[in-house]
């Protein structure tokens, strides 16, 4: 089996954000980001805020703020700089969580979906997985823990068919993981900025589970 990164993004929630506040011309202004990396497609309404870089996409909405990240390169200083100065920037904000999230896809390989997913999470003989014997059964998982700094890793996993440009489909296995923290009170955004420093021991971490099942590409 095979795994690809599918997508990587930070998700901070909060009682209130104000989407108008988080257009171009502030962020330009508080230097967040650079006028040049800004591309086409910019959306700033009461509803919601969106605001699309070379580099990421800030999507803000009135309880909940993403920072989806379009690179590879360089990601954990990204995140910890600009989400760090960002959130210095609205102190008044009542911020609630903040999550730092890594999708991976899963190729199954000549196993097959039904074959590998019940050989890694089906019980057959218990409870419910009697009733899926059939060979074109499917399994997946949800598993937690804390993995320290108050943070805890929620571990999402599920088959998926992925459509594909030529009409095609594809079976994978969608790993989702999510280092949550949550952070109300005073010493929020110090917890928030600790978080985003963690990323690339978030990150190794996903990858260190996934390297007992499969190999990277």
């Amino acid at each position: 089996m095979r795994a690809t990164l599918a997508s990587q993004n930070v998700v901070i929630a909060a009682n209130v954000f104000n989407p108008t506040v988080f257009n171009q011309t502030w962020l330009v202004q508080q230097k967040l980001v650079n006028a040049a990396d800004v591309l086409p497609g910019i959306i700033i309404t009461d509803a919601f805020s969106q605001v699309q870089t070379s580099k990421f996409t800030l999507l803000v909405l009135p309880q909940q703020l993403q920072f989806i990240l379009t690179t590879t390169e360089g990601t954990a200083e990204l995140v910890a700089d600009t989400l760090g100065r960002l959130v210095d920037l609205v102190p008044h904000t009542p911020f609630l969580a903040a999550g730092v999230n890594f999708h991976w896809y899963v190729d199954p390989g000549e196993e097959g979906a039904p074959a590998a997913s019940r050989r890694l999470f089906a019980a057959d003989q218990r409870a419910v997985f009697k009733h899926f014997a059939g060979t074109d059964a499917r399994f997946g998982a949800y598993m937690s823990c804390d993995v320290g700094g108050g943070v805890r890793l929620k571990l999402d996993i599920k088959p998926i068919v992925l459509h594909v440009q030529d009409g095609g489909t594809l079976d994978r296995m969608l790993f989702a993981f999510n280092f949550h923290r949550d952070v109300q009170g005073s010493d929020s955004i110090a917890a928030m900025r600790e978080c985003f420093g963690s990323w690339s021991i978030f990150e190794a971490r996903s990858r260190e589970i996934l390297a007992d099942i499969s190999e990277f590409q």
